[in-house]
């Protein structure tokens, strides 16, 4: 799915009471600084929600890049190099600078990471990532988008989830209702959404003067 500005939100994530009501969550969220953490079913909207909150008018990380992290589309072995780049090119914390990083799946972060993310969420506007080859550091001031489909508490009790990390993320918790409680959406919101996915591709529209995303 793909967020389009001039569309409403609830027509793009749902009508319902519930999802009306993340939405302005979203709206809040926004105007802060603080890290968001997005939990959903697959398919609730996780990505639109996220591209939303980075280019909202009150957003203060609007005019940089929104940069989309895929964790599990990275192999093991590729994880430092795709997170925290070389001296030859940048990881996502790296391109994320002054915009937003927004990490789907954060709970496949491996420890190690998990403790690195953290303390980039501690050091705050003079945050730098130490870049795989250990040959340079990068600025990484930028705003956390996390996005998981796993029960991050569970994650945490099963040893799997750094409790620390996870207080610093659940700041501003907003959970994605699943499609089949959206009772009040409109009937033809699937072909709303597709309407917006074909514009998108179509127009190539830019939401950010210095958007970029990092795809594998």
């Amino acid at each position: 799915a793909r967020f389009d500005s001039s569309v409403p939100l609830s027509r793009q994530l749902g009508s319902g009471e519930t999802m009306l009501d993340r939405i302005r969550l979203m709206e809040k969220a926004a105007a802060t600084l603080s890290p968001i953490l997005l939990v959903g079913e697959s398919g609730t909207g996780k990505l639109i929600a996220a591209r939303a909150i980075h280019c909202h008018q009150k957003g203060m990380r609007g005019s940089g890049p929104f940069i989309r992290c895929l964790l599990k589309a990275i192999e093991p072995v590729h994880f430092d190099e795709e997170l925290y780049g070389t001296a030859r090119r940048p990881g996502v914390f790296g391109l994320a600078h002054g915009g937003t990083l927004y990490l789907e799946d954060v709970a496949l972060l491996p420890p190690v990471d998990q403790a690195r993310l953290l303390q980039v969420l501690s050091d705050g506007p003079k945050a730098r990532v130490t870049c795989a080859d250990g040959s340079q550091t990068a600025p990484a001031d930028l705003r956390l988008i996390a996005a998981t489909t796993a029960d991050l508490p569970e994650e945490v009790a099963s040893g799997r989830f750094r409790q620390d990390l996870y207080y610093r993320l659940k700041v501003m918790p907003i959970v994605l209702p699943p499609l089949r409680r959206q009772t009040a959406d409109p009937p033809d919101l699937d072909r709303d959404r597709r309407e917006v996915r074909e514009a998108q591709q179509g127009i190539g529209q830019d939401h950010g003067a210095a958007r970029r995303e990092h795809l594998r």
